[in-house]
């Protein structure tokens, strides 16, 4: 369905869009926005070896796990970008099988094929993982490693620990947010042990050691190519973005590039920053921007960023395309997200509840950052996945639980 709707919708409507980013035009089909930053670094790595945008000058403003993977898809395709698509197609794929794996932790395996059938088809995966994107490989790692957190945990194993510790920075490999991850984790197997008497405390230095070892690399790269102790470059603007006079007085919880916001003369007087001056400089611009507000434009403008995050809104098609068929194929999922949220208090009272911290991380991005549908995409399989239990459970209550109630 996914390589259907990759040339039968996708492609031609990505023909018909505006201007491509520039420099792609060696990638055989048009790249647009954030695509184009990720082939050029796919590109650079392929051909000389450089996680560069220009290959000469190093780059940190993205993760770099899914440019690896692409420029090892190019070195076969001849850096077609169609190619990676279809790559992320297979991904996704994976995304529903490992959805699978997270329900029969818990639930019968009836609930574990109706949520992989529900993740594979859901609707952002066609109109977010069909694309040049990091997004598909995120959410596999993300659901990874949640399904690896419970196994550590209940089997106190070492093994579990390190995969799961190697599955959560591979996750912060491929996007920045994902490091939040670790903390989240770690704090949750620090709980177990200080109030729950669980034996994980092995576990989680083990967890942690391995978690910190996979972003090592790429810090000390950083930081030896750009003097920077850091994982992106990337926040600054995202930030900054965010907290604008032009957008805070106006659209509340939205985000613009630098150009859309900054007069003339400030754009000319930072064209000489670094990279990295440059991300501290946008940083230090948008705290000075919020100093300016009350609190309580501030606590609307908090509001605003987690219902721009979390509303039930959904869409397969591009906008203006087939808007009647949309709504119909996207209805469904709109209802059992609505049913995730009204069953909440459900979900928090029973085994289950651990499959929520991860959602940890989409509100404390939408806090800090800005508010985006993108927050939540990779955490749909565990929202899915948990709103189907709890309707199994209400409809068929001795279907739902694993091997009727076992193993809880």
């Amino acid at each position: 369905m996914h390589l259907w709707f990759l040339f039968a919708v996708q492609l031609p409507h990505r023909e018909q869009k505006g201007e491509a980013y520039p420099g792609t035009g060696a990638f055989h089909i048009k790249l647009l926005g954030d695509e184009g930053q990720f082939a050029l670094m796919a590109y650079h790595l392929n051909q000389g070896g450089v996680y560069s945008l220009d290959g000469r000058t190093p780059t940190a403003l993205r993760m770099p796990l899914f440019p690896l993977a692409a420029a090892a898809v190019f070195r076969l395709s001849g850096n077609n970008a169609l190619y990676v698509i279809i790559f992320n197609c297979l991904v996704a794929a994976l995304a529903a099988l490992a959805a699978y794996r997270l329900c029969t932790l818990f639930w019968s395996p009836e609930v574990g094929l109706a949520a992989m059938a529900v993740v594979g088809l859901s609707p952002y995966t066609f109109d977010c993982f069909v694309n040049f994107c990091c997004e598909p490989l995120f959410t596999v790692l993300v659901t990874l490693s949640v399904i690896l957190l419970v196994l550590m945990t209940r089997r106190g194993s070492a093994r579990y620990a390190a995969l799961g510790g190697l599955a959560t920075g591979a996750a912060a490999l491929t996007r920045a947010e994902g490091a939040l991850l670790i903390p989240v984790y770690f704090s949750y197997l620090a709980y177990l042990y200080l109030f729950r008497g669980q034996k994980t405390l092995s576990i989680s230095l083990v967890f942690l050691a391995l978690a910190l070892a996979a972003l090592a690399p790429w810090v000390i790269r950083n930081h030896y190519s750009l003097g920077y102790w850091g994982l992106s470059t990337m926040s600054g603007r995202v930030f900054s973005g965010a907290h604008n006079r032009r957008l805070l007085d106006r659209h509340p919880g939205s985000w613009g590039h630098f150009r859309t916001y900054a007069p003339e003369e400030e754009q000319q007087a930072v064209k000489g920053l670094s990279e990295v001056q440059f991300n501290r400089y946008l940083w230090q611009r948008g705290l000075s921007t919020l100093k300016a507000y009350p609190l309580s434009h501030l606590l609307r403008l908090e509001a605003m960023k987690l219902f721009n995050t979390f509303k039930p809104s959904y869409r397969i098609f591009p906008k203006g395309y087939h808007e009647g068929l949309n709504f119909l194929l996207t209805a469904p999922y709109f209802l059992l997200y609505l049913s995730f949220l009204v069953f909440l208090g459900q979900t928090l009272r029973s085994p289950g509840r651990v499959l929520l911290l991860p959602l940890v991380v989409p509100v404390v991005t939408s806090l800090v950052f800005w508010g985006t549908i993108r927050w939540r995409v990779p955490y749909e399989p565990v929202i899915f996945s948990l709103a189907l239990a709890s309707w199994f459970h209400f409809l068929r209550p001795r279907v739902a639980l694993r091997g009727g109630g076992k193993g809880l």
